[in-house]
């Protein structure tokens, strides 16, 4: 799916792309830079540890300068809330999401 996101006071032209993380089967949500042809950013992190991320959910990315992407995935529905939270090792309180109504697979 490509999309324009703004961020940081700029437009980038992204494509949103996902897989599955290898040591576990989750799915893994990342975005590259269609002009430039390199990644932009993930969009998930894996919690191998959280044993409550069902079948097609991730943890949204939401922390460490990304909390304007999240944002904008969310106020779109490129990605859903599902109301639960994630926790591994120190790490709490992370949103489980996933792909939302307006999200479309290319």
């Amino acid at each position: 799916m490509k999309f324009q996101l703004p961020f940081n006071d700029e437009i980038f032209e992204v494509e949103m792309h996902t897989d599955k993380y290898n040591n576990n089967d989750r799915l893994y949500v990342g975005l590259m830079d269609y002009k430039e042809g390199c990644p932009f950013s993930d969009v998930s992190s894996n919690f191998p540890d959280a044993d409550n991320i069902g079948e097609g959910e991730f943890v949204l990315k939401s922390w460490g300068g990304l909390e304007e992407v999240a944002d904008f995935l969310l106020a779109e529905g490129i990605v859903e809330d599902t109301g639960k939270t994630a926790q591994s090792g120190y790490i709490t309180g992370q949103r489980i999401c996933k792909l939302g109504d307006n999200y479309k697979p290319i």
